[in-house]
């Protein structure tokens, strides 16, 4: 890569080559899902979970209990492993041994974040909500942004042919009578969304706001995340006679608000 960048006139001093790593990352940015999905697929960290509480193994100890048919599968699996750690998703430990200490073995262990990837006694984690995010059919839509963007329509519809509905399946139990009859009049609704600023702003967690609403508008017509005044606006559109707003001590990103409706249900109809 310096080569690269030296026959392009871009200099390697340190202070200056440091301005492209930034570039560089957003560059590579999809790469990392994309082994993080492969890691669970594998089934990566529940092999290091299960294992005693803060424990560390090599690639090679992993390897051996995800049933593989690759004769050389410590070397492939070793590099997710590594990346993985420089994202603070593992830890990771080196061991010098060998003569001389030219031999340098990694052990890897769970990093806090890995245990929301990993299911939780109720078999619950982001694992789905990650496989969904890269799945094939969502991945592809991504390539048709542009094209919507001047033309008009979804991207996913472009790439898939089809609306996401159709894609996944639609559900029966989704109809609006069964939507009514869990909506009684006098009744609350409970949201838990995530709330984007009206301002962009540069914080993990709004990061994560802002790029699941492109995800959202890619996938559904009107699909979006929405503002707090967004919020307030399409519940007095619904005939919502209160709403109440209450943030969430860990992620300010994600908002309960409760909705209380003290009329009679109209017939149900498409709200921005």
């Amino acid at each position: 890569m310096l080569r690269r960048a030296r026959a392009r006139g871009i200099t390697t001093d340190a202070p200056m080559w440091q301005c492209y790593i930034h570039p560089f990352g957003l560059a590579s940015a999809s790469v990392l899902p994309l082994v993080l999905k492969a890691a669970i697929e594998l089934g990566v960290l529940q092999v290091i979970g299960k294992a005693s509480p803060g424990a560390l193994l090599s690639s090679s100890e992993i390897g051996s209990q995800l049933h593989s048919n690759n004769p050389q599968p410590p070397n492939v699996l070793d590099r997710i492993l590594c990346l993985l750690a420089s994202h603070s998703i593992l830890t990771c430990s080196n061991i010098v041994t060998g003569h001389n200490g030219q031999q340098v073995n990694r052990l890897y262990g769970l990093a806090p974040v890995s245990k929301y990837f990993i299911p939780n006694e109720n078999g619950v984690s982001f694992a789905p909500m990650l496989e969904e995010i890269q799945d094939k059919g969502m991945v592809n839509m991504w390539y048709h942004l542009k094209d919507a963007a001047v033309e008009g329509g979804l991207p996913f519809n472009r790439a898939n042919g089809m609306n996401a509905f159709d894609y996944v399946g639609k559900d029966a139990s989704w109809d609006d009578e069964h939507c009514l009859k869990i909506l009684p009049d006098n009744g609350k609704v409970i949201v838990v969304e995530m709330v984007v600023p009206e301002t962009p702003e540069t914080s993990n967690d709004i990061k994560s706001g802002v790029q699941f609403d492109l995800f959202l508008m890619n996938m559904n017509p009107g699909g979006k995340e929405r503002t707090k005044s967004e919020f307030e606006r399409l519940a007095k559109e619904a005939r919502f006679s209160s709403i109440k707003m209450a943030g969430c001590s860990s992620l300010q990103l994600f908002t309960s608000g409760v909705l209380q409706k003290n009329v009679t249900f109209p017939q149900l109809r498409p709200l921005s």
